[in-house]
């Protein structure tokens, strides 16, 4: 057991109990399905995330009412909704992003609203014991990425769990986390964790905080030498996914041929060796809905259960490493 998780957990009140393979959560999260599934080489169910290039009411209804029926009893679905790179409206001084294909400005007020719009959704629209894992997410792209943009998304989602929760609470089948699509590619690695550490001085309870990047560049079997780009190092990517007190990953596992698989291994191992603790992945994403409408992505366009089997399957090779990687998700662009 991770010393970061006994302290993640000491911020909880109420009973601990032990779940399979990783992690102690509050017995009252059970109801969430905080904890992982059976171990399995093959996710049992994959939830549907999206590249968001809208906030209206109307379309995330449906969305949320879409993954709702769509979730089989007995399932978790989780489910990224990524709106765009973090951006600074000077004009309104508001926090937000930059929507996908229109690059028009929506403000984390707009953002919250249609989140819990989507959970509303999923609530009224899916099986009894069907369940929601929300990620609410932006990136580490562009000029906008500040400590002060992190604090305001966190404080976003801290209003979403608050809204959640309160009478008459959803928060049986559904829950909400942050998110970023974190990549050495986008921003560097100063900004990355300066963004980070604003969400994690102001995230509360169970705001925790799902890097759902890329580990560009880093090593693998091939080329055990090779440093993440852009000036990155490994350190780096092992803080803003999991050394961070808010942090978990859900990395890209898009290559067929398995290489990102054994670098997120690798970034586990590095955990391990330099933290005393393997890295826990909260899951598993995949691009091949996004490969058919805007491909072709020739080798990175890995199915939901192959790039999940690639991460659980390095992982497992080593007892130093060896967990369940939680659940599968498949990103599109459908709005």
């Amino acid at each position: 057991m991770s010393t970061k998780r006994n302290a993640l957990a000491a911020l909880l009140c109420g009973a601990m109990v032990l779940v399979t393979w990783v992690a102690h959560v509050p017995a009252a999260a059970q109801t969430l399905a905080e904890a992982l599934p059976p171990a399995a080489a093959r996710p049992l169910f994959y939830g549907t995330s999206r590249y968001m290039s809208t906030t209206d009411p109307v379309a995330l209804k449906r969305l949320g009412c879409q993954q709702g029926r769509a979730t089989p009893g007995g399932a978790v679905a989780l489910v990224i909704l990524d709106f765009g790179q973090p951006w600074y409206n000077g004009d309104t001084g508001q926090f937000g992003t930059l929507i996908f294909t229109s690059h028009v400005f929506r403000a984390t007020g707009d953002i919250e609203a249609a989140a819990e719009t989507f959970l509303n959704a999923f609530y009224l629209c899916s099986p009894a014991n069907a369940y929601l894992r929300l990620v609410v997410g932006t990136s580490n792209f562009g000029r906008g990425l500040t400590r002060t943009h992190g604090a305001a998304w966190a404080q976003m989602i801290n209003n979403i769990t608050a809204w959640m929760n309160a009478p008459p609470s959803i928060a049986s089948k559904v829950s909400v986390r942050g998110g970023s699509d974190m990549e050495p590619d986008f921003g560097s690695a100063a900004n990355t964790r300066a963004w980070v550490d604003g969400y994690a001085a102001t995230y509360r309870s169970t705001a925790y905080l799902y890097n759902y990047g890329a580990c560009s560049g880093c090593a693998y079997q091939r080329c055990p030498t090779c440093q993440p780009i852009n000036g990155w190092s490994t350190e780096d990517i092992w803080y803003v996914s999991y050394g961070a007190p808010p942090a978990w990953p859900v990395p890209e596992i898009y290559l067929t041929n398995g290489i990102h698989a054994d670098q997120w291994y690798r970034i586990s191992l590095h955990g391990y060796s330099k933290h005393a603790s393997a890295i826990e992945f909260k899951g598993a994403l995949t691009q091949w809905q996004a490969c058919q409408t805007h491909g072709p992505c020739p080798s990175l366009d890995n199915k939901p259960d192959a790039g999940f089997s690639q991460l659980f399957n390095a992982l497992n090779a080593d007892p130093r490493t060896r967990q369940n990687p939680g659940w599968a998700t498949d990103i599109g662009y459908e709005n």
